[in-house]
């Protein structure tokens, strides 16, 4: 059975944490999605304006195993949908 993980987050500013968080995600999984939560998401519930826009935060981080990264909107945030505009292409996350 293939598992398909998936990691939101704003991934603004991406760091150590960050990393962490999707080396510990990848490793619970076969794929990994990273769901970078949409500008309006990040202004709505946390009211903070990103720093980087979201067309930056789609890039995938310079990794090894680099995910999937999709932008995750509001009403997905909010659990009205379940559609992810997934940008890149699926990968077996290697070890």
């Amino acid at each position: 059975m293939i598992r398909i993980g998936y990691a939101p987050g704003a991934y603004d500013l991406f760091h150590i944490g960050h990393l962490n968080l999707l080396r510990c995600a990848k490793e619970r999984c076969d794929y990994l999605i990273a769901g970078v939560v949409s500008d309006d998401v990040l202004i709505n519930h946390k009211g903070v304006t990103p720093v980087i826009p979201l067309a930056e935060r789609l890039e995938p981080p310079p990794i090894q195993w680099t995910p999937v990264v999709g932008s995750t909107s509001q009403e997905v945030f909010d659990g009205k949908t379940s559609a992810t505009s997934v940008h890149g292409r699926l990968q077996a996350a290697s070890g």
